[in-house]
């Protein structure tokens, strides 16, 4: 799983800088022992740094938030869970992208083919009426 100093070394390079800090600064963090602690993965960001650090890298947040977990976690067994829960994301992941390389070619050209004039909008959701 990624590191902090991970996803700092990839910030740096999708935001063409030359520090640690001028990386994390151009994402509000405006302490540079904060930022040398990450490299030596001490602690993690916080929820919302992950989703501001996967918004950059235009990754998943969940990626960065469960990376996170894992590397703040002390407790060995706590980990490897996280660990498991986030192996398991991947493989899903993977799984929904099989599925969509192995149907896109099922798929109509043009999506009018399908019938939906029997679809009514009712708020937040959508009724199929016969």
């Amino acid at each position: 799983m990624k590191t902090t100093a991970d996803y700092i070394d990839a910030l740096r390079v999708k935001l063409n800088v030359d520090s640690d800090f001028k990386a994390m600064n151009a994402l509000g963090v405006k302490h540079r022992q904060q930022v040398s602690e990450w490299r030596q993965l001490h602690g993690g960001f916080s929820e919302d740094l992950s989703v501001r650090v996967a918004e950059a890298l235009e990754i998943d947040p969940a990626e960065v938030l469960l990376a996170m977990e894992i590397q703040r976690e002390k407790n060995d067994k706590v980990r490897s869970i996280w660990e498991r829960i986030a192996s398991n994301m991947h493989y899903a992941t993977a799984a929904v992208l099989v599925l969509a390389v192995v149907l896109a070619p099922a798929l109509p050209d043009n999506l009018s083919a399908f019938d939906l004039a029997g679809l009514e909008e009712s708020g937040d959701a959508v009724y199929y009426v016969k």
